[in-house]
């Protein structure tokens, strides 16, 4: 009577275990299938970005600090990376401050330097401060024919040519840059310099097959299935066993 209730116990356990072991053998059978035949399907060349995706992947994407628009440029901090447009013309720990257009270049003012570059983004020269060691740009402006910094020290006007700095107290006509949004295009763009056009279908399915996808914690449990799969072919036997000496 106890073997028959013992034997009762581990039939319901197996097939517990059997139906849950199961459905994990059909997840491995379809991505098994799909990988057999990625070559047919394209899925070495099937590209997916969803951020979702990517951050599982520990692909993050970083988020845009500060952005400026000069007619149709736009230039952005991305990851201490200044970018034209979607171009990355120079990488810089200090804040962008602003961007100005200049006989006939660009401007570009950190809070710590400011640099010129050709319309092409070409860099062209690093432009010297006022003397002071102390400084720090909040700002950057165009003030008649010169650029204005407004900076914790004191405000500062420039000549024509750019070598030198006085200072100035009117600001009622300067003209400083504000910021602005960079436009979804080019955001896509910036996404795909730093995570490609995403991760491959096969990549996906492959790291679904095995676990992987899921790190640490995705090998863990394959590792448990094969746990649980060693424990249902010994049980089987076992039970076959008992059924075929009653």
């Amino acid at each position: 009577m106890r073997k028959g209730k013992k034997l009762s116990k581990l039939l319901k356990f197996h097939n517990i275990i059997g139906l849950f072991v199961c459905l994990v053998l059909i997840h491995l059978s379809v991505t098994g299938i799909f990988l057999n035949h990625t070559d047919k399907l394209n899925l070495s060349k099937t590209k997916i970005s969803w951020d979702w995706l990517l951050n599982a992947y520990g692909m993050t994407v970083p988020k845009t600090d500060v952005a400026f628009a000069i007619g149709d440029n736009f230039f952005h901090q991305t990851n201490s990376q200044i970018f034209m447009n979607t171009q990355s013309i120079m990488r810089s720990k200090y804040k962008l401050v602003g961007v100005i257009s200049f006989n006939e270049q660009f401007i570009i003012s950190t809070s710590n330097s400011i640099f010129s570059v050709n319309r092409s983004g070409g860099f062209n020269k690093e432009i010297d401060l006022p003397e002071s060691s102390m400084i720090e740009i909040n700002k950057i402006g165009t003030y008649s024919n010169g650029i204005v910094i407004k900076t914790n020290v004191s405000n500062f006007l420039s000549d024509k040519n750019l070598e030198n700095w006085s200072s100035i107290s009117n600001l009622d006509k300067i003209i400083w840059t504000t910021e602005s949004n960079v436009p979804s295009n080019i955001n896509k763009k910036i996404k795909a310099y730093y995570v490609g056009e995403g991760i491959t279908v096969e990549q996906i399915i492959l790291d679904l097959h095995s676990g992987v996808i899921f790190k640490s914690i995705g090998k863990l449990f394959m590792d448990f299935i094969a746990l649980l799969l060693i424990f249902m072919s010994i049980s089987g036997v076992w039970i076959w066993f008992i059924k075929k000496n009653k």
